[in-house]
């Protein structure tokens, strides 16, 4: 990942920062990180559903050989 952003900021007639031009190379780079992290913190917040419907008893937990058997055939 690029160490540091080269950003410029548009400003309005007051003087007040209106937007930020980013070089493409660095948001392609940027969006790249983001489209990750959403997909990690979706992950994450499914993960945190499922133990609380564990946690009511709506759901009964998978054990972790039945788990690793079905995430490791899903490809």
């Amino acid at each position: 990942m690029t160490d540091q952003l080269s950003i410029q900021y548009l400003t309005n007639t007051d003087g007040q920062k209106t937007a930020v031009v980013i070089p493409i190379d660095q948001w392609l780079e940027y969006a790249e990180y983001l489209e990750q992290y959403m997909t990690i913190k979706q992950s994450i917040k499914k993960g945190l559903e499922e133990v609380a419907e564990i946690k009511a008893g709506k759901v009964i937990p998978q054990s972790v050989e039945d788990f690793l058997e079905m995430n490791l055939h899903s490809d």
